[in-house]
């Protein structure tokens, strides 16, 4: 098996996230594919990372974590068998 993973850079206040976010919703509904989604800080406001803890909060395959959390969660994925 394959994990697909999409990670999105999000800085300021995530302006413009959710219309991106659309778009890969649609690409990979076309081609059957619902890949993970790591939405990683990189300088939100309080206001932005309010905006992003509540779309991973509404979606399953929205990951926000920050960016000194990714190396250790992917080497976590790598050693488990969700990998």
């Amino acid at each position: 098996d394959t994990t697909a993973f999409t990670v999105l850079l999000v800085t300021g206040s995530a302006e413009g996230l959710y219309e991106t976010l659309k778009r890969f919703r649609w690409m990979g509904g076309s081609a059957g594919v619902s890949p993970q989604v790591l939405l990683v800080d990189m300088g939100l406001t309080q206001e932005g990372v309010r905006i992003v803890e509540r779309m991973s909060q509404k979606a399953p395959n929205l990951l926000f974590l920050h960016l000194d959390e990714v190396s250790p969660y992917l080497s976590a994925m790598a050693q488990s068998d969700n990998v």
